[in-house]
């Protein structure tokens, strides 16, 4: 079927410190929400850098009706897009308007620089990296059905305050067609890629998770250590009911990635990829329905972080109308 590349519908309440809010139009399927986004910076001209994701863009939340189905930030879902495919990356433009036509020109003045960054970031709910057409648009969000159900999405961005950030704009397209919602034994489903941000604390280097809540198909794990630490993962264990399904370190699974056409250089110190269907069939896939205990057990190559929190994005593919 035909795809649909346009302007989406506003995105609105685009202001410092708070949550904008952009409410898709319902009768779509969509494969991908790209979200331009435009900040100033000012700072001392000595030493002055650009502003980055960080400054335009916070914690996304996608939601299908009042209910989250993902959340992540906005440089979490960027540095595990980019691990997929390098092309997948965000793209930052600077002295580029919000249009991504107007030239704007830096400002020099009483020591201080303001330049304009205009930034392009995706939020891929198909999957463009995968091999085939079919599982790159296996994914895709409906919001109806032949029976007539609807469902509403709403994506909430949070606008960073940070210091010398100004002027913020975003706007969205989209990326769409008109196939209906899938059924199953007769019901509406909605199949979905749910991503779940879970903040853990540690204390040593040796981590324990066994309160892992969520069931459903799980996709891959991120984990990402404390901003600035050298607190990386170093190897792990991850088994259900007692049964070890798998056992490595980072290093070897990195690479084994890497055979199946990751992207090697968006591999990140600080960043831990547990990948189950990395060799692009959806199939392989962990289906966690069965366990009655689920235990991710991680070493640590330090625990000197004066905050001891990881941060933990799961991927877990679920009905979004029975969830």
């Amino acid at each position: 079927m035909f795809k649909k590349f346009k302007p989406s519908s506003p995105v609105k309440n685009v202001v410092l410190g708070q949550v904008a809010t952009h409410d898709l139009d319902v009768g779509k399927n969509y494969k991908a929400l790209q979200y331009v986004a435009t900040v100033s910076k000012t700072a001392a001209t000595a030493g002055f850098t650009s502003a980055t994701l960080a400054d335009a863009l916070g914690l996304v939340v996608l939601k299908v009706g009042t209910v989250a189905k993902r959340q992540a930030t906005a440089t979490q879902i960027d540095a595990i897009q980019t691990r997929w495919k390098a092309n997948l990356a965000a793209k930052a433009y600077d002295g580029l308007g919000n249009d991504l036509v107007t030239a704007v020109a830096d400002v020099v003045a009483g020591g201080n620089t303001t330049r304009t960054t205009t930034f392009i970031f995706t939020v891929n709910l198909a999957e463009p990296a995968r091999d085939n057409f079919a599982t790159r648009n296996f994914f895709s969000w409906p919001t109806l059905w032949a029976s007539g159900r609807k469902v509403q999405i709403t994506a909430e961005l949070t606008l960073p305050a940070n210091a010398g950030i100004a002027n913020p704009v975003i706007r969205a397209n989209e990326s769409f067609d008109y196939t209906l919602g899938p059924t199953a034994n007769g019901q509406d489903v909605m199949p979905i890629t749910h991503w779940y941000l879970d903040p853990q604390g540690y204390a040593s280097q040796n981590f324990l998770l066994r309160d892992w809540p969520y069931r459903g198909i799980i996709q891959q794990m991120t984990v990402f250590s404390p901003d600035g630490s050298n607190d990386y993962v170093g190897a792990f264990e991850l088994s259900g009911d007692d049964d070890v399904k798998v056992k490595a370190t980072k290093a070897a699974v990195d690479k084994m990635y890497d055979d199946y056409d990751f992207n090697s250089a968006g591999i990140l110190p600080g960043m831990f990829d547990l990948v189950f269907d990395y060799t692009d069939d959806p199939s392989d896939a962990l289906d966690m329905t069965a366990f009655k205990t689920f235990q991710l057990s991680l070493t640590l190559t330090a625990a000197a972080a004066g905050n001891k929190t990881l941060n933990i994005v799961s991927q877990v593919y679920r009905d979004a109308l029975a969830a």
